[in-house]
C-alpha cells in the first residue's frame, strides 16, 4: 500500500478554489481502480491555513496509472495555486497493524 500527501497552501483568495477541486478530486478518486480511500483536511501552521488531500493505494502500479491519468492534471493546478511550495510525499507502507498491537504492548506494561 501507498499512502499518498498534498499539501498546499491557497492563500484566502485561492482556498475555494482548492476546496472545489479538493471536494471534486475526492469523489473522482474514491470511484478510481486502485484506491482504497481518500479524504481532504484542513489545518493551520502558524498565520498560514494549509490544506491537505490524502489517498490510500492498493499498490506502486495504481498510483503510477494516476499520476500519468489526466485526473492528476487537477492536482497540479492546485499544486500551481499554493502561495508556497506544496508538499508531495508518497509513503509506502509494508505493515499495517491495528487494536490488537496496543492491546498487546499494553498487557506487556501491566505486567
Amino acid at each position: 500500500m501507498i499512502i499518498s500527501t498534498l499539501k498546499v497552501y491557497p492563500g484566502s483568495e485561492g482556498r475555494k478554489d482548492v476546496l472545489d477541486i479538493f471536494r471534486s478530486l475526492d469523489w473522482s478518486l474514491k470511484e478510481t481502480p486502485g484506491v482504497l480511500d481518500s479524504s481532504y483536511s484542513t489545518g493551520r501552521r502558524g498565520d498560514s491555513e494549509y490544506l491537505v488531500q490524502i489517498a490510500l493505494w492498493r499498490s506502486e502500479a495504481d498510483l503510477a496509472r494516476f499520476i500519468r491519468s489526466s485526473l492528476f492534471n487537477r492536482l497540479m493546478t492546485v499544486m500551481e495555486l499554493s502561495k508556497a511550495p506544496p508538499e508531495i510525499r508518497f509513503h509506502d507502507i509494508s505493515h499495517t497493524r491495528g487494536m490488537e498491537y496496543i492491546e498487546s504492548l499494553r498487557a506487556v506494561a501491566c505486567e
